[in-house]
C-alpha cells in the first residue's frame, strides 16, 4: 500500500552544531509563554520571522536534534555566516548529503522575542514538504530550539506552552502519567509494548517524533517479535533525502504505553539500516511514535529533567483513520493547488476504477479545485467503507470522470 504520511526526514546527530543556550531567553523573564501552531496534515506548523523580517513556516520536530533550514536560498535572505560543511543523514538512514552550519541566525516566533540559533542549512530543498502539506515549509525547529525549557503540546487547542522549569507548578501534572523515558541528543525515547499476533509481544524503545504524521512505525528488523502482521501490504512512508521511503503498513493487535492501551493500531514497518552511522552516535530504537497517536493526549516534555508526561483525552484509543482509496496525492504548483496523483495501489478501488499516476484532480464530489485542500481530500478518502467517491481529473489535456467506493485495504 502506498501511504503518504510519514515525514520524519532528518536526523542531525551533530551536537557540536548547537550553541550553548538555555532557551530561557524565549520567555523574556516570564514564567511561561503560549505559542500558537496550526495542526496541518499531521504536522505542528509554526510561523517564524527570520532575520527580524522574513515570514517563514517551520515544523516543530521533537525527532530532530537541530534546527534546520531546507535550502540555502532561504537561509541567505538574511545576513549569514557559515562555519563548516557537515554530512546529514536521512530518515531512511541509507543516504547522506552535504549541509552547512550557520552560526547565530535570528528567529522570532509570533509570541517570543528574537533569539539567535545555530542552524543546519541544506544546499537545496530535497524534502519538498509543501507537496505533502499543501503549503510552503522552510525548515524544522529541533530540540535545540527549546533547550532548557518545559514544553506542553496542546493538540486540541493548537498551541505550545513553554515554561521556565525553575518556576513551574509541578502540581499541575498530577493528572498526567510519567512515561518511562530516556533522552539522547535532546530527543525523547519512551518504552512501550507491542502485540504483533500469534502470542508475540515485545517491549521496545520508540522515538517520540512530532515531525512524523503517523501513528506508529516499527523497525521490524530490530527485535525477533517485530514482524509483519497478516494482511500487511507494501507502503510508501513518505519522502527522504534519497527519495521515497518504502516499507509496509498493516494492523497490529495492540500497543501499550504506560497503562494506555491502543487496539488494532495502524502501524508502518521499515527496516532500520545503521550502516552509515558511527557506533558512538547510533541510536538504538525499535520505532517511532508520531502525531496521530500523540494528538490523543496533552503532551509535556521536560527538556531539563529529561522526562515526558501524558494526559489522555476522552476516547484516546478510538479507531485510527487511514486512506481507503489507494491514492497517494501530492500538491504542486506555485499555490499548491495542483493536486496530482503520485501513485495508485494495485488492486485498490481507485486502481480498479482506472485512476492513474500523474492524473490531476480537478473536483471531488461537489468540491472544486479552488476550495480543495490536501486535508479535505484526505478526509474524504478516509471515509467509511462503501462510501461512493466521485471525482474529475485531467489526464494529458483531457477531462475524465471516475467513481468508486472506499474499501478496507488492510
Amino acid at each position: 500500500m502506498k501511504y503518504k504520511i510519514l515525514t520524519l526526514f532528518l536526523f542531525s546527530l551533530l551536537s557540536s552544531a548547537t550553541a550553548q543556550l538555555t532557551g530561557l531567553e524565549l520567555l523574556e523573564g516570564q514564567d511561561q509563554k503560549k505559542i500558537k501552531f496550526n495542526f496541518v496534515r499531521g504536522f505542528l506548523l509554526m510561523e517564524v520571522r527570520y532575520a527580524n523580517f522574513f515570514p517563514l513556516k517551520f515544523i516543530y520536530d521533537t525527532g530532530a536534534q537541530n534546527t534546520i533550514i531546507f535550502d540555502k536560498i532561504t537561509a541567505e535572505l538574511g545576513p549569514i555566516r557559515y562555519d563548516r560543511i557537515i554530512q546529514v543523514t536521512g530518515a531512511d538512514l541509507s543516504d547522506q548529503i552535504a549541509a552547512r552550519i550557520a552560526r547565530g541566525l535570528t528567529f522570532k516566533l509570533n509570541e517570543t522575542p528574537p533569539v539567535k540559533r545555530d542552524v543546519i542549512v541544506l544546499e537545496e530543498d530535497f524534502i519538498q514538504m509543501g507537496e505533502i502539506i499543501g503549503e510552503q515549509v522552510h525548515g524544522i525547529l529541533g530540540a535545540d530550539f527549546f533547550k532548557g525549557l518545559l514544553v506542553e503540546i496542546n493538540y486540541k487547542k493548537q498551541y505550545l506552552q513553554i515554561f521556565d522549569p525553575r518556576k513551574f507548578n509541578w502540581k499541575s501534572l498530577k493528572k498526567h502519567t510519567l512515561l518511562e523515558t530516556v533522552f539522547s541528543d535532546g530527543k525523547p525515547y519512551v518504552m512501550g509494548t507491542v502485540s504483533t499476533g500469534q502470542g508475540d509481544s515485545a517491549k521496545i524503545r520508540l522515538l517520540v517524533d512530532t515531525g512524523a504524521s503517523i501513528s506508529l512505525l516499527l523497525h521490524n528488523d530490530t527485535h525477533p517479535s517485530l514482524h509483519l502482521p497478516p494482511g500487511a501490504i507494501r507502503g510508501n512512508l513518505g519522502k527522504g533525502l534519497s527519495g521515497n521511503l518504502t516499507g509496509y503498513v498493516g494492523r497490529i493487535p495492540g500497543f501499550y504505553l504506560s497503562g494506555f492501551e491502543f487496539p488494532q493500531v495502524i502501524s508502518y514497518f521499515q527496516e532500520y539500516n545503521t550502516s552509515l552511522l558511527r557506533d558512538s552516535i547510533a541510536v538504538k530504537r525499535n520505532g517511532i511514535i508520531g502525531n496521530f497517536l500523540l494528538d490523543r493526549f496533552n503532551v509535556v516534555i521536560d527538556y531539563v529533567n529529561e522526562a515526558m508526561y501524558l494526559k489522555a483525552e476522552k476516547k484516546y484509543n478510538r479507531n485510527f483513520k487511514y486512506d481507503r482509496s489507494g491514492l497517494v496525492i501530492l500538491a504542486h504548483g506555485a499555490d499548491f493547488r495542483d493536486f496530482v496523483v503520485n501513485d495508485v495501489i494495485e488492486g485498490s478501488p481507485a486502481d480498479l476504477a482506472g485512476v492513474k499516476a500523474d492524473d490531476v484532480i480537478t473536483k471531488i464530489g461537489f468540491t472544486g479545485r479552488r476550495t480543495l485542500t490536501l486535508d479535505k481530500i484526505n478526509s474524504k478518502l478516509s471515509g467509511k467503507v462503501g462510501k461512493k467517491i466521485k471525482f474529475k481529473v485531467k489526464r494529458e489535456g483531457k477531462n475524465m470522470e471516475f467513481e468508486f467506493r472506499l474499501a478496507d485495504l488492510l
